[in-house]
């Protein structure tokens, strides 16, 4: 069967199916409505824990020591320290929050020479676990496990994802010169999204030769800085912290991967691992194959969209709040927060008491901008409500969580299936779309619209244009876009094997069926 076609039934068969649940209400909760029937198998690695205490293999290099030795403040700067020491605590203890490392980084500047700046980042050290400092070794590990199981071909970047990354980012730009911003925030917002690159987990630099050359660059470089220090130092925790640290940075740096900071790709390789997304100076992360089922495609994609969205959006909320008038930003502020308050004490499974907070609304704006973004795109390519209907619960199955119970409180998030519900009531088109009344529990008058980035909602932007070709929906179009980029790659690249379609469907191709 043509690839594309299973592809399409599979969405037609996934739609249909929650079309039939009459018992569930899109107009109370469209979470439930579309995620009752989620029949993702989220993919499952097996690996090596990021947070064993692994023996650090011996190269059979030789260090011989002629009695000279460093001290500790000569294996890594005061400031790289400090700044793997952030990097560590991230990883180690997800729940502390942005202002720890706001804090930490004003308690280094005060810091008046090299010597308080390198007994300050001790002092830090020393509140981490010994094995937390031993992350970047073992994730150097498990990517290797992984990639061998996968099997997949070597790639730098993933073409398709980074042509949907730069279409996004696109987008982005485009919706912020639509708004009502003033030129100059536009051209400050511009800039910065230019900037920001994409990295997707276990289908970029995922060569595996180039992971274990890493892991025995690390291996000798940390026997190497072992036989530099004294037996005095030798004989101290911290002396060992900051090897393994001293290690991870040469091998990180051996990688080779150019544009990107040495603290983000430790994040990203620790992260391949996890289900995460995250946006850290100007660099998305997005961890694909962990977050997805490999055999349902579209959902990934949908999911990939919608992730992006998100993550780009934070440019904005809160990263860009000082190009944002204030009034602007308080009116968002308080309309968000209302909505989110409103549709968690409405739920039909509560949350927890004291689940809200209007400290982490900058994590629901996005998925509010983010989804009117996205849908503004779908409209473009939609032929009739139907499909924009089916593009929508597209996306969100690609969202559906797996394996906690609904409402589940979040490091700082609220429960998502809150926020999500939020960003969907907050279409400008979903009432009208599922025939939602006043009273509904998902419906929301006009006049509610929230505008994060000042203005008026302009339901035009959100429908179908009468001259639209009828492609097959959104989504259909975006697979019919990485055939098309499949094959200009192949016409440019006549010897390349992995193509851009191929690297990311060699997934759905390999996996052993059930």
């Amino acid at each position: 069967m043509n690839f594309l076609l299973a592809l399409t039934l599979i969405v037609t068969i996934s739609v249909q199916s929650r079309q039939e649940n009459v018992t569930l209400d899109p107009c109370n909760d469209f979470y439930d409505y579309v995620c009752s029937n989620d029949t993702r198998s989220i993919t499952e690695l097996n690996f090596t824990s990021l947070f064993e205490d692994r023996e650090i293999l011996n190269p059979n290099i030789s260090f011989p020591n002629n009695g000279t030795y460093i001290t500790l403040d000569q294996i890594l700067s005061p400031y790289n320290l400090t700044m793997w020491y952030m990097a560590v605590k991230l990883m180690d203890t997800p729940t502390v929050g942005s202002e720890h490392f706001v804090e930490t980084s004003r308690e280094y500047a005060k810091k008046k020479n090299n010597s308080e700046r390198f007994s300050f980042a001790v002092e830090k050290l020393e509140n981490i676990n010994l094995t937390s400092t031993n992350i970047f070794y073992n994730s150097l590990y498990a990517n290797i496990e992984v990639l061998n199981q996968l099997n997949l071909p070597a790639a730098e970047e993933n073409e398709f994802l980074h042509h949907i990354f730069d279409l996004m980012k696109n987008n982005t730009i485009e919706e912020i010169w639509s708004s009502a911003l003033s030129n100059e925030s536009k051209k400050e917002f511009e800039k910065e999204l230019s900037k920001s690159k994409g990295f997707f987990g276990l289908l970029d630099y995922n060569n595996v030769t180039m992971l274990e050359e890493s892991k025995l660059v690390y291996e000798a470089e940390y026997y190497r800085l072992k036989s530099l220090l004294s037996p005095d130092d030798l004989d101290t925790e911290i002396a060992e912290k900051i090897i393994r640290l001293g290690a991870s940075d040469t091998a990180i740096k051996n990688l080779r991967i150019p544009g990107y900071q040495p603290v983000f790709l430790f994040s990203a390789f620790a992260s391949n691992m996890a289900n995460e997304a995250f946006n850290q100076n100007s660099n998305i992360y997005i961890g694909i194959v962990t977050r997805n089922d490999l055999q349902q495609p579209i959902s990934t994609i949908a999911d990939t969209f919608s992730v992006l969205a998100h993550e780009l959006m934070h440019f904005v909320y809160p990263f860009g709040i000082r190009l944002l008038p204030s009034n602007v930003t308080k009116a968002a502020n308080k309309c968000t927060q209302d909505e989110v308050k409103m549709m968690g004490d409405s739920d039909a499974v509560k949350p927890i008491d004291g689940w809200f907070s209007e400290n982490i609304t900058h994590e629901d704006l996005p998925n509010l901008l983010g989804l009117r973004m996205v849908m503004k795109m779908v409209a473009r390519k939609s032929a009739n409500e139907e499909q924009l209907k089916n593009a929508l619960e597209t996306i969100l199955s690609g969202l559906c969580i797996q394996g906690k119970p609904k409402n589940s409180i979040l490091p700082h998030h609220h429960p998502f299936e809150i926020s999500i519900n939020t960003a969907v009531r907050q279409y400008p088109l979903f009432s009208s779309l599922y025939g939602c009344r006043l009273g509904d529990r998902m419906f929301a008058e006009p006049e509610k619209f929230c505008n994060p980035l000042g203005g008026d909602v302009n339901l035009e932007d959100y429908k179908i244009k009468n001259d639209t070709e009828d492609v097959g929906g959104f989504f259909n179009y975006i697979m019919d876009t990485a055939n098309a980029l499949e094959q200009k790659i192949a016409s440019a690249k006549e010897q390349k094997i992995a193509s851009a379609f191929f690297c990311f469907i060699s997934f759905f191709q390999q996996l052993p069926s059930d």
